[in-house]
């Protein structure tokens, strides 16, 4: 299962959001037709593609593009603990669920990310995808690092 998690709050405008947007078909495009996917866009809130991870069907898939294709950066602050936090509650899968995280990283809150990542890296692993020239590359590093990711 993966789960990607695009940023789209105010300080992804321009082509931070474009190569994020990049990156994100990237991963839907080669991602494993056995596995099951969903997509979540957020900012000072987070909006979810599919209520549940769907089969990577051409169905599935083709909505998943238009859905990040729409993507604009207008959702404020970059709280991405929502996401986190919702995706941590989920029931869990028989195996590690995968977490791409496509960001600039300037995160709010950063030292609870990282500790609820921590937690919670025996079920869920977070890959991080750093976009922009003012990423916080460091921050992002650690948020994998600490979830196994």
């Amino acid at each position: 299962e993966i789960i990607i998690i695009l940023d789209t709050s105010n300080s992804m405008k321009g082509t931070s959001l474009s190569e994020a947007k990049k990156v994100a078909l990237l991963v839907l495009q080669n991602l494993p037709s056995s596995w099951n996917f969903n997509l979540v866009r957020f900012g000072s809130d987070c909006e979810e593609l599919f209520p549940a991870p769907r089969t990577n069907t051409e169905g599935n898939l083709q909505i998943a593009i238009s859905f990040i294709q729409n993507s604009v950066a207008s959702k404020g602050n970059t709280d991405v603990m929502q996401p986190l936090r919702s995706l941590f509650l989920l029931p869990r899968v028989d195996a590690q669920r995968n977490v791409f995280l496509i960001s600039d990283g300037h995160i709010n809150d950063d030292e609870l990310v990282l500790r609820c990542a921590n937690q919670n890296s025996t079920h869920t692993r977070v890959f991080s995808f750093g976009v922009s020239a003012t990423c916080n590359s460091y921050l992002l590093k650690a948020l994998s690092r600490v979830s196994g990711g």
